[in-house]
């Protein structure tokens, strides 16, 4: 996620608790063919199951917020790696999530339905500003006309 900010704009990763713990696969040796990208349409798997090969999709999973350990955070100007937090057990991540924000900042201007959203003179904007102490917990700044909200925490 994309976060901008004074002192320079960076990237935050938030890593998850994997889905499932696998067993170690038996390694057998199997024919690779190399795959054409510009035609993938769902990425997929190949394993071997005695002589012959089985090829499955790879289902991928959305980031679920309420399982998040690790939070990267990497420069966005070239990509390099800035530093690192981790908690000892999974957290929600972000405290309040963009469509969440959205919803407040629009609560507050009593935009509650779809007719009166598309009253508004111009359509909403919402990105990611670091304001505060720490780079991991930046803030929802969304813009709505002249109006500037900025969100947090509930009521932040």
């Amino acid at each position: 996620m994309l976060v901008t900010g004074d002192n320079g704009d960076y990237y935050i990763v938030p890593f998850n608790v994997p889905v499932e713990i696998r067993p170690p696969v038996k390694k057998v040796p199997v024919e690779i063919e190399k795959v054409k990208a510009s035609g993938l349409k769902k990425f997929e798997r190949v394993k071997r199951l005695a002589a012959n090969a089985v090829i499955e999709p790879i289902p991928i999973e959305p980031i679920k917020v309420e399982r998040t350990l690790v939070v990267v955070i990497v420069d966005a100007d070239d990509g390099s790696f800035k530093e690192a937090s981790w908690v000892a057990d999974p957290v929600k991540y972000l405290p309040v999530s963009k469509s969440e924000a959205l919803k407040l900042a629009l609560g507050e201007i009593d935009i509650t339905s779809a007719s009166k959203l598309s009253n508004l003179q111009s359509k909403p904007t919402i990105e990611l500003v670091h304001r505060d102490v720490s780079p991991y917990y930046p803030d929802w700044k969304i813009t709505i006309g002249q109006m500037i909200f900025h969100k947090k925490k509930t009521g932040g």
